[in-house]
């Protein structure tokens, strides 16, 4: 994330001992309606995250929201990694495209995946970053679960466990332990 006025970014980190400036408080009443809750480093009611930038004075408020009209909204950003899925979701159901939501189950982070016909596919190659770097200690994963929907073709078929899957596509590449 970053300063909706200069572009000044933000460290991915809350809360950030590096920028004092980010905080977080309750949806004003304007904001109310469209917050959503979610799970961001634990389940967590509708909260909005307040950047308060020392470059240029100027204020960011900035939530989850699952209504398409606010996060196109470039004065109303997102938190990134759910809005941007829910948008390819919804572009997907018009296009009739076959999606499913993946979702580790204490990250977090959420990616969609495709089916191509035979195999489901990330859309996101930062997912197996995400497992490649588990023993910086950013984190860890005790499952990963893929959650079919409506959109999916059939919605149980298309859930299953993919923790396996992620942690093999993880697995460094020969090229990789040669250099």
């Amino acid at each position: 994330a970053q300063c909706q006025t200069c572009g000044n970014r933000i460290p991915d980190q809350y809360p950030s001992p590096e920028d004092p400036n980010l905080t977080e408080e309750t949806p004003n009443e304007a904001e109310q309606q469209f917050v959503r809750a979610g799970w961001f480093r634990g389940p967590r009611g509708p909260v909005v995250f307040v950047y308060r930038c020392p470059e240029c004075g100027q204020t960011s408020r900035w939530y989850r929201s699952v209504f398409p009209e606010i996060t196109l909204n470039p004065s109303r950003w997102g938190r990134l990694c759910g809005e941007q899925e829910d948008l390819k979701l919804w572009l997907a159901k018009y296009l009739g495209v076959r999606l499913r939501v993946c979702c580790p189950l204490d990250w977090d982070h959420v990616w969609t995946e495709v089916f191509d016909g035979t195999f489901w596919q990330p859309l996101d190659p930062n997912c197996i970053n995400f497992a490649r770097r588990l023993h910086e200690g950013i984190g860890a994963w005790t499952g990963v679960l893929a959650l079919g929907s409506q959109l999916s073709g059939n919605a149980t078929q298309d859930s299953e466990d993919v923790t396996q899957a992620y942690l093999s596509r993880a697995s460094p590449k020969v090229e990789e332990m040669s250099t």
